[in-house]
């Protein structure tokens, strides 16, 4: 084994780039030292194995300049300490990971539903949902969503228009949704897969809360300030099948799309069955 090493052969040994061994010699980690016979700076046998050392460090992400610290200028019990407050923050990132997967995963649910169910009625035991109005004229949706990540970060509500069941019956909806419109309620809602209601801390005073024998499911297509005839279809399905409807019927926004030729959106339909 060689007792001296150019900049270049250091580079080749590791991987990495020259510019990256002039960075840590920058940076004061690792710097070759001069050779008074010819005045070329050389690492040592000794620099092989520190350097082995720093990047076994570097491949876990510690910053550079904890790297240079626990390298050059501490103690075994500081270089512990560093790599514990590492660990915490790994673990950190893993739960922010963790939600976010959760998050991503509720739309992969969403769009692949729509997918699926577009236009199809149906009967479903599907889990109860949690949902808070949005108050007008100064509600926000901002303030709104913080009651709802102090319930869960798994999961994120979406937004909801909630029609009164006598406003969904009524003659008015049925000769001009559009129109009706207006009587719409804002709201945020929430499936509740983690059965939240049920946890002794569960903010009751937050939360309006279905929790129906059935829901009468589906996905709609609404074409903007076209054609909402999609949720008519639903309602001459409720009154065919003499169903007695327990509470507001939601229209829980999934999926949109805006330009100037073709605006539509999807929402997901569930209305509380008796």
């Amino acid at each position: 084994m060689k007792e001296k090493y150019l900049v270049s052969e250091i580079a080749k040994y590791f991987g990495v780039t020259n510019d990256t061994i002039r960075y840590y010699d920058k940076l004061g980690i690792i710097s070759p030292k001069k050779d008074k016979n010819n005045n070329y700076r050389y690492y040592s046998r000794g620099d092989i194995i520190c350097f082995s050392y720093v990047f076994k460090l570097k491949n876990i992400e510690l910053p550079l300049k904890d790297i240079n610290t626990m390298l050059n200028d501490s103690s075994l019990k500081y270089a512990a300490s560093v790599i514990e407050d590492h660990e915490q923050r790994i673990d950190d990132k893993i739960k922010k990971l963790q939600q976010l997967k959760s998050v991503i995963n509720d739309y992969r649910k969403c769009f692949n539903n729509a997918i699926e169910n577009i236009n199809v009625i149906k009967l479903s035991e599907n889990p109860n949902i949690i949902y808070r109005e949005i108050e007008e004229p100064n509600g926000s949706v901002i303030e709104n969503m913080s009651y709802f990540q102090n319930l869960t970060m798994m999961h994120v509500p979406l937004f909801t228009f909630c029609i009164d069941k006598e406003l969904f019956l009524s003659d008015m909806f049925y000769n001009n949704v559009k129109e009706s419109r207006k009587y719409y309620k804002y709201a945020l809602s929430l499936k509740d897969e983690e059965e939240l209601i049920s946890k002794e801390d569960f903010p009751h005073k937050d939360f309006n809360i279905i929790k129906p024998k059935k829901w009468l499911t589906s996905v709609v297509k609404f074409y903007t300030n076209k054609d909402y005839s999609a949720i008519l279809k639903i309602r001459e399905y409720v009154e065919q099948k003499r169903m007695e409807i327990d509470g507001p019927v939601l229209l829980r926004a999934i999926s949109f799309k805006n330009n100037i030729y073709n605006n539509c959106d999807y929402y997901e339909v569930y209305i509380p069955i008796k």
